[in-house]
């Protein structure tokens, strides 16, 4: 009976004793599998950056000569032979050896200007750049349309200026901010139409909007004075300040424009615009969308300051009397950048301005105006023109008389209406 037992309990614990060896050799079997195919991937991480660092010491052993071709022709004046020999050995690059010399060209070109520059573009204009990089500006990665619209934008050729202004609706941010940057080596023929629509579809590109147009300077200014023109119609002013808007945020950019490009002609058309903005009711709700000092009103301020025209110190002043306090500082600011003698009574009543923000700014302002601003600045005891006197760059005005009281700021509207 017992000797029955025993084998039964033999026979059942065997195919289990089977079954547990078979899975500790799948175990093993998968962790040396495991095994083997970490150690093939290192070793193929391994042997990738050996083949990188290969890659990149060979291009740059080719590259080292070109580089210093480049640099003799760049550097070398047009009868140097030196200059001349390296040209002429650069145009006889095969293709692949001009590739290995573009990166070197482009990079020599954000440094370059003038005559020196000109030559390094009609090379690589020579060698097919403008093809090559047209060629990236058009291709379906990322990285690629921006290397491309990067490179069309160095090489400023009139006939990448169609795909540079394509570029400005792409589908990407970054492609857009790219193309926006290509656009500031273009000149006069910079696409202002498109890059005003580009940025009133995407905000967030308003700085590189400003950006461009700062670099493009004057050679822009007819073109913002005539769009600027257009929106400072009667029929075509706008009914409210709010930005929200796609017209509003248009004035608003043309405005700014204006300031950046510092174009004097644009003024009588910003004094027009502003003018219509101090008579439109004054809404809080507005007021609280448009945060910081990026109202349509604020911009227009600051951009008739930016102008520098003494003439507009009247709208300015009248500008002061504003409900908004981005409107008043930045009306301050304004009459500061002008360093106009005749407004410093204004500013020094608006250094006890109920928002501290505007009072400094009235402080900083009367500070530019020369000898009358200090001296007026001297003489105040509000908290903003202490805290401007404690300033390292403070130069004192004439004191008052020791044992007199501090003459109070004379109200707004009578300094105004005084001046």
């Amino acid at each position: 009976m017992a000797t029955t037992h025993h084998v039964s309990v033999v026979e059942r614990a065997a195919p289990l004793a089977a079954e547990q060896g078979a899975l500790h050799a799948v175990a093993i079997w998968t962790c040396l599998a495991f095994t083997v195919v970490i150690v093939v991937l290192v070793i193929t991480l391994y042997a990738l950056r050996n083949l990188h660092a290969l890659r990149e010491a060979r291009s740059g052993a080719r590259r080292r000569p070109l580089r210093h071709l480049l640099l003799t022709y760049a550097t070398g004046e047009p009868d140097d032979p030196d200059a001349v020999a390296a040209y002429a050995e650069l145009l006889a690059l095969s293709p692949r050896a001009r590739r290995d010399a573009e990166p070197d060209a482009y990079a020599l070109l954000n440094h370059l200007r003038g005559v020196t520059r000109t030559n390094v573009i009609d090379l690589v204009v020579a060698w097919g750049g403008t093809r090559r990089a047209l060629s990236l500006a058009t291709s379906r990665l990322v990285t690629r349309r921006c290397r491309g619209l990067h490179r069309s934008g160095l090489l400023a050729q009139a006939g990448s200026l169609p795909t540079i202004t394509a570029a400005l609706a792409d589908p990407h941010p970054l492609v857009r901010r790219v193309a926006l940057d290509a656009c500031a080596t273009y000149g006069p023929l910079a696409p202002l139409d498109a890059m005003t629509q580009a940025v009133v579809a995407d905000r967030d590109l308003r700085r590189d909007y400003l950006a461009t147009l700062a670099v493009l300077g004057s050679d822009i200014a007819d073109a913002v004075r005539e769009r600027l023109a257009q929106a400072a119609a009667p029929d075509q002013l706008v009914a409210d300040t709010d930005t929200r808007s796609e017209e509003g945020f248009t004035l608003r950019l043309l405005c700014e424009a204006s300031g950046v490009v510092r174009d004097w002609a644009s003024g009588r058309h910003l004094v027009t615009v502003l003018d219509h903005l101090l008579t439109l009711p004054d809404d809080p709700t507005i007021r609280s969308s448009t945060g910081g000092d990026s109202g349509l009103v604020a911009a227009a301020v600051q951009a008739l300051g930016r102008v520098g025209n003494p003439g507009h110190t009247p709208v300015l002043r009248k500008a002061l009397t504003s409900a908004d306090p981005r409107v008043r500082r930045a009306a301050a600011a304004a009459l500061g950048e002008l360093a106009s003698p005749n407004s410093v009574a204004v500013l020094g009543a608006l250094t006890d301005d109920a928002d501290l923000s505007v009072a400094r700014a009235a402080a900083t302002a009367l500070a530019a105006c020369g000898p009358r601003g200090t001296a007026v600045l001297t003489n105040l005891d509000t908290p903003a023109a202490i805290e401007a006197r404690a300033l390292p760059t403070w130069t004192p005005g004439p004191a008052r008389k020791p044992g007199t009281a501090p003459r109070p700021p004379s109200p707004p509207q009578q300094a105004a209406s005084g001046a």
